[in-house]
Parts: structure tokens; C-alpha cells; sequence
């Protein structure tokens, strides 16, 4: 966005002839607003003003500031600074330098260091400050030589989450995202299944303590009207595979969330909660199974005349989907030969399912399917009255200890109409002991009776819904423990070590509503954990503002939950990664800053011609440095923290790959996104946005060859009209070339100035005085 310059630093560095001057001022713990001339120590690369106040000017070296960001990690970085001085006596401390700077009364290690520029005789009211740091090392030698360290601020080093524990020792988690509950349900009020709402998000909570009849659960804040969750074992949402989480009864069917000072007399805090569970963890649940195998057709007699048997008229997802509206089809004839009489005839179709794997009591399971009976013809009408023709919804268990499976069936149709049945395990099938079956085929039986010569009869059934029903809690074992609580030491009470919520994440630290994107995300960890960028510090950003950067990323979903300790560094530039942006702490003053590259036309921050231009160089970005496909991974598992979803996004569109001779299996990255999931972006990235997704983003960032300019600039301004001073560049700034650098210095192919010609983003900055190098990456 670059730096903004005095007028009248502006009018010193027209004209070409100018000095510049690099001013520290060393501040002490001692140090207010500077209007004590003992709160600082003043140094320059020349002398500046006059009396206690001056610079004085003991610097020998030509200090240098050097910073860079990596589009392709999102990561910013500055170099340390390094100032060698003489070891003079200070015009404003009865001591020298050396004395000082270290073991005198006042203190300078790791305090602020303020570094101006000034140029020609500007006044201090006018000076550009470029660097704000603290002083890391001080070192003094035989040649009176002393030389001082300084590095760039770092507020967020050395900073661990979560931050709060209970007295067992566990931490309060770290949540971010937008997540939601299943809908209520017991045993005598059903809810409708728990995979028909797709939104439905779960994450884990700790079990920090059993007591009171009770699981303590850790909650990183107040949730209202939440209830915990089990999963279903082994159970997955047909539509994305997500598990399947069942709704635990509630105590009392009232919400049940305690503060932190309730729970064991600490001081209570918004981020310190606990929620609670009854130990049987009894569920009463509904959901629609998946499908183990493709169907089954079963000829059982060979009678028939017909070119088909049974034909499938829609799609066997639709039998399992979440609309009740949609169906699964069908469609049965069956045409007995010309010398047939009294021929019967019996057909299956045969879908199999998986079941639930539950690791507790069973209490109740059943298998609910709902079909239509349509089209419905009995062409049969020979001599018997016994001329049928008619189905029957079968159910076919199958027994973990009993390889014979066992049927149960609904009552035959044989007319059209809506039907549904219940086949209910524990109760009908004489093999089930008690126990949910280890799998089971839905059948479908097709029954002709006394079939005549040449007769045909035909039906369409429509399967709308199959749904398990279950109840499955932990039973009381009948121990002879006399305590009020003894379910508190049975074994599958005890292995219980988390379960499940859906209340929201964080809300925003710095303003209101829960955090749900990956920019607000890392504002809001920023915020709440290093006091940064909260409600009074609004962060930059290198183009327009931090609001239209929200926008862009608004499609950019976060999900993050942690329980166990880690860096707030590394799970700042995480965030960063996966959210396609570069964050930093501006080199001149600390405040925070976004870095991203906007969709469309992007305007110039400066322009640079031939004049401007001391030396140039012009490179691509190496072959071996492309990534021309990505496997991506997302969607944590909240049961096993393994990743859900994979998709393979690549260019195909412009055939990138086949254009550069690259091999099949070179030049690809698989990158497992633990926060990121939604706009992953698109399976072609070779249309649509550049932020449109994760995937969109780093295609242009590294997915083809890039023009990477080295530049030494000559001139402190530009020499065109309509382009900021180059001393006030930053990196993130953006920068075109002026139509005369390309006539003249050597250029690859296509365009490369002018509005309509490459941009490119300053990716890196070494700066000295009156010395400008940059490094210009095309965007």
C-alpha cells in the first residue's frame, strides 16, 4: 500500500541531487513520548540537530533493512539490522556508548528502536520512519567498536494455545467454525433421521472428569440449548461420508452447561466451560444406511419368456438420499411361454446394506422402508382362481455366530398404492439373541402364480426411504459396588475419553458474530491470544482495505479445533496458507498487515521506466518449482482428525502439463488442509477466479511460469506521472513497467508493459541509504 511521505520529504528528493541520513532513536524502560532527553539513545549515519538531543553520528557501517514475503507459504520476513558505531560518549548521557547501552541505570535490551530516513535538510516533523525493531545483541570490542542488533518486533513469538486448564490438568479447547447439532430425539420422541440435515457439524470435547453420575466435559465457551453427541460406529452420510452422530439424552431434557466456578471454584471465564452428560449415554436414533454392494437379481425358476427380468428405472442412491420425494425404481414383467400352464414363477431383487457397529447395549434396531406399488398389471387368467401376481418388501438378517441368514417379510401387494413397514430385529428374528444383525439385504419378491400360455404382468416399485432405527445406551452391569454411582467404574464408562458438540465456534474477539472464515480466523487468534488486531487496531491491507479482503475470502471456510498445545505462530501462518494470504507487522511501524492478490484489473502502485532503473534482470520461475496439479485433503474427521475429502485440482484447460513436458508423476503436491473447507476451488483451474478457492489462488501463485524481475532503482521517485514515490515501496505494493523498458533492455516474450502488460507484486526489499533494491514477482 506504500508508505506515505511528508510533502516535504517529497520535494527533497525531487531534482535528483539529495543525501539521505538513517536516524536510530534507542529507547529505554525509562522511555514516555521522548520529551526527557534521558529516555533514548540518538545515533545517525550522520550528525543530526544540535545538544542533548542530537544524533549523533558514531555509525561506521551502512546498515541495511531487508524484508520478503512468500506468496507461495503466505509467509513474511525481516532481516535483522546490524549498526557498528565508535564507541563515543553521548551527548545526552554522561557516559559512552558501550557503558550506556548495557549494565547502566537504565535498560535498552529488547526495547524499541525507531529508525528514520531523512533527506537534505528536511526537519524531524518531516522524516520517514522505515523501521521499527528491538535491540537483540550488543556486542563491544578491542577497537572500541560497538555493535548493536536489531531485530524486527515479533508480538507473537513464544506463544502457546489453549491457555486455560481444568484442575486434571486438560485444556479448555480452541474452536473455530460454524458448526451445528443434530435434532433432539429420545426413545419416546422420535427426530427425523440425523443425516437428513447436511449442515450438521460435530467437534470433540474432552472428558476431563466422571462425577456426580456425570460425564464433565471442557466447552470453550457458554452454549445455549446444546446437547452432547455419539457417534454412530462406522455410520456415514451418504451425501459427503461425513460420520454420523446420534444425540445424547439429555438430564432432565434441559440444556446442560455449567461455568468453570460452578464446576471446581476457580474464577469463572467466558472461555471456560463444562458440559455434561449422564454416564449411560443412552441415544435414540434414525438414519438411512449405505449400500455394501450393488443389487442383486435373482431368477429363481427360469420360466420366463421376457427379454428383461427387472430393469432399473432410477438411480440406487435415491433409495437412501435424504428427500423422501425422490425414489429408487423397478420395473418387474414376467411373460410365461406358450406351452405354459399353471406355471409358477418367483424373482428377487436383493440390495445389500451395512449396520451399526455399536459398542454398547442394544436396546432397539430396526429397519423402516417405505415403496410405492405403481403401474400395477395382473395379465394372468387361466382356469384357477389362484391367478396371482404380487410383491412382498422383504428383510434378510444375517447374524454375527450364525452363517444362515433369516427373512422376515411384509405382507404381499398387489395392488398399486404407498406402503411402508418396520422390521424390528430384536423382536421378530429368533437368531438376533438380542443383538443388531452384522448385515442385512432389503429384498424385493416377486410372486406369479398359475401363469398360462403367452399371459404377462408387470409393476414399477418405488423404494422412497430405508432408515435404521436404534437405541443403544450403557447398561448398569449389576455390580455389587454399594456407591450411589456405579456405572462410574465400569470399563466402557471409563474408556469414554471425548464425545461431541455442535455449538459455534469463537465469536470474534474484535467484533460481533461467530468466526467463520479463514481471515477472521486468524484476526481473531490474533486478537484474543497476542492483543493484536483487536476492535481498536484494524489491520491493513496491501490493496483497498481488511473489509474487502473478508469479502473475498467469505466462500473460505474455516473448521479448527485443538485441545493439545501449539504454537500460535505456526497456527497463524497455517491459517495463512490455507487462506491464501500473507500476513506481516509492517517493517515501519508494527501495525498489522494483510497481503493477497485481488481478482480483476489491478491498479499500480508505481510505475517504473528506463530512468528509474540503475540495473535490471529478468528471470522464470524454474521448471522444478511448479506445482501443475494438487491433491488436496480437507475436512478433518472430528473422530479421528483423518481428512474426508480429497480432490485433484489442475489446469486442463491450458494444458500446462503437456505444454512444459512434464511427467506424470512429477511436479504435483498433496496438501492435507487442517482448517480449510469451503471455495477448496475447482477440479479445472484453468477458468474462473484467482479467488475463487484454494486451489484457484495457487494456481496463479505457482501453478505456471512467472517473470521475476531483480531491479537496483536509480531514482528515489518515479519518472512517470501516476506512480507513488519508490522510497515510500513496501513489499505487497504493485508495480508495471513504463513501454521504454521493454524497447530497450531484452524481454521474453509477450506483453510486458503498459496498462494492459504484467504486473507484478514487490515480493522482497533491500533498502540502505539512498540504496533501492527490490525483486518483482509477475502476478
Amino acid at each position: 500500500m506504500a508508505l506515505t511521505l511528508e510533502s516535504n520529504y517529497k520535494t527533497a528528493l525531487q531534482g535528483g541531487a539529495f543525501q539521505e541520513s538513517w536516524l536510530f532513536e534507542i529507547r529505554n524502560n525509562t522511555y514516555t513520548n521522548g520529551s526527557v532527553d534521558t529516555q533514548y539513545i540518538r545515533l545517525g549515519t550522520e550528525e543530526v540537530g544540535s545538544g542533548d538531543t542530537k544524533y549523533n553520528s558514531f555509525i561506521i557501517n551502512k546498515p541495511t533493512i531487508r524484508e520478503s514475503i512468500d506468496l507461495e507459504k503466505g509467509t513474511a520476513k525481516t532481516g535483522n539490522m546490524t549498526i557498528t558505531c565508535t564507541n563515543g560518549t553521548l551527548s545526552n548521557h554522561s557516559a559512552k556508548l558501550s557503558a550506556e547501552i548495557f549494565n547502566g541505570t537504565r535498560f535498552y535490551m529488547n526495547h524499541q528502536v525507531v529508525v528514520y530516513s531523512k533527506v537534505g535538510s528536511i526537519s524531524s516533523g518531516d522524516y520517514l520512519k522505515i523501521f521499527t525493531g528491538r535491540v537483540k545483541d550488543i556486542k563491544v570490542n578491542d577497537k572500541q567498536e560497538v555493535t548493536i542488533v536489531i531485530a524486527s518486533a515479533t508480538p507473537i513469538d513464544f506463544i502457546k494455545i489453549p491457555q486455560y486448564q481444568s484442575a486434571s490438568g486438560n485444556y479448555f479447547p480452541v474452536v473455530y467454525g460454524d458448526y451445528k447439532k443434530t435434532v433432539a430425539s429420545t426413545a419416546s420422541s422420535f427426530a427425523n433421521p440425523v443425516d437428513a440435515d447436511a449442515d450438521v457439524k460435530m467437534f470433540p470435547v474432552e472428558v476431563d472428569s466422571l462425577a456426580d453420575g456425570k460425564y464433565n466435559c471442557l466447552v470453550h465457551k457458554a452454549l445455549t440449548n446444546e446437547f452432547l453427541h455419539y457417534p454412530v460406529k462406522d455410520a456415514f452420510r451418504n451425501l459427503d461420508d461425513y460420520p454420523i452422530f446420534a444425540p445424547i439424552e439429555q438430564l432432565g431434557n434441559t440444556n446442560n452447561i455449567t461455568s468453570y466456578d460452578d464446576y471446581e471454584g476457580a474464577t469463572n471465564d467466558t472461555n471456560r466451560n463444562v458440559m455434561q452428560s449422564e454416564l449411560n449415554l443412552k441415544r435414540t436414533y434414525r438414519y438411512r444406511p449405505k449400500t455394501l454392494s450393488t443389487s442383486e437379481i435373482i431368477d429363481s425358476d427360469n420360466v420366463h419368456l421376457d427379454p428383461f427380468l427387472l430393469e432399473e428405472l432410477k438411480p440406487l442412491s435415491n433409495a437412501v438420499d435424504i428427500s423422501t420425494s425422490s425414489f429408487f425404481q423397478v420395473k418387474h414383467r414376467v411373460t410365461s411361454a406358450a406351452n405354459n400352464s399353471n406355471k409358477d414363477a418367483q424373482d428377487f431383487y436383493k440390495i445389500k446394506f451395512s449396520t451399526t457397529k455399536e459398542e454398547h447395549k442394544v436396546t432397539a434396531y430396526s429397519v423402516f422402508i417405505s415403496y410405492d406399488v405403481a403401474d400395477y398389471t395382473n395379465g394372468f387368467g387361466g382356469s384357477s382362481s389362484q391367478d396371482l401376481y404380487e410383491v412382498s418388501a422383504q428383510c434378510i438378517g444375517t447374524f454375527d455366530g450364525d452363517v444362515t441368514p433369516e427373512t422376515e417379510s411384509d405382507d404381499a401387494k398387489d395392488a398399486n398404492g404407498s406402503y411402508t413397514h418396520t422390521f424390528n430385529f430384536l423382536a421378530d428374528y429368533s437368531k438376533s439373541d438380542g443383538n443388531a444383525p452384522a448385515s442385512f439385504e432389503i429384498a424385493l419378491f416377486f410372486k406369479s402364480i398359475n401363469m398360462h400360455n403367452a399371459e404377462s404382468s408387470s409393476m414399477t416399485v418405488k423404494i422412497k426411504d430405508i432408515q435404521i432405527i436404534a437405541t443403544a445406551e450403557i447398561i448398569d452391569e449389576g455390580t455389587a459396588d454399594t456407591e450411589s454411582n456405579p456405572l462410574e467404574h465400569q470399563s466402557a464408562v471409563t474408556g469414554i475419553k471425548q464425545l461431541y458438540c455442535g455449538g459455534d465456534g469463537f465469536d470474534k474477539s474484535f467484533s460481533s458474530g461467530t468466526v467463520t472464515n479463514m481471515v477472521d480466523m486468524h484476526r481473531d487468534l490474533l486478537s484474543r491470544f497476542t492483543g493484536r488486531g483487536g476492535s481498536s487496531e484494524t489491520p491493513l491491507a496491501n490493496t483497498s482495505n481488511y473489509a474487502d479482503l473478508v469479502t473475498a475470502r467469505s466462500s473460505w471456510k474455516c473448521e479448527y479445533w485443538t485441545t493439545k498445545e501449539v504454537d500460535v505462530n505456526k497456527l497463524l501462518e497455517k491459517c495463512q496458507f490455507e487462506g491464501g494470504f500473507a500476513f506481516r507487522f509492517r517493517t515501519s511501524d508494527e501495525t498489522p498487515q494483510y497481503i493477497y492478490i485481488p481478482n480483476g484489473t489491478i491498479t499500480a502502485d508505481h510505475k517504473i521506466g528506463l530512468s528509474d532503473i540503475s540495473s535490471f534482470s529478468l528471470g522464470v520461475t524454474p521448471v522444478d518449482k511448479l506445482i501443475t496439479k494438487r491433491i488436496i485433503k480437507y475436512q478433518r474427521s472430528p473422530i479421528n482428525e483423518k481428512h474426508l475429502k480429497e480432490q485433484t485440482s489442475e489446469d486442463t484447460t491450458n494444458s500446462i502439463r503437456t505444454n512444459y513436458n512434464i511427467l506424470t508423476n512429477e511436479n504435483i503436491a498433496t496438501n492435507k488442509l487442517d482448517i480449510l473447507i469451503g471455495a477448496i476451488g475447482a477440479t479445472n483451474t484453468g477458468s474462473g477466479n484467482r479467488n475463487d478457492g484454494f486451489a484457484n489462488y495457487y494456481r496463479y501463485i505457482n501453478g505456471v511460469p512467472k517473470l521475476i524481475a531483480n531491479i537496483e532503482l536509480l531514482n528515489p521517485e518515479s519518472s512517470l506521472v501516476g506512480s507513488n514515490y519508490f522510497y515510500g515501496m513496501e513489499v505487497g505494493d504493485f508495480c508495471q513497467f513504463e513501454s521504454s523498458v521493454s524497447a530497450v533492455l531484452p524481454m521474453f516474450g509477450g506483453t510486458f508493459s503498459g496498462n494492459s502488460g504484467s504486473k507484478f507484486i514487490v515480493t522482497s526489499i533491500t533498502r540502505a541509504a539512498g540504496s533501492l533494491k527490490v525483486t518483482l514477482r509477475e502476478i
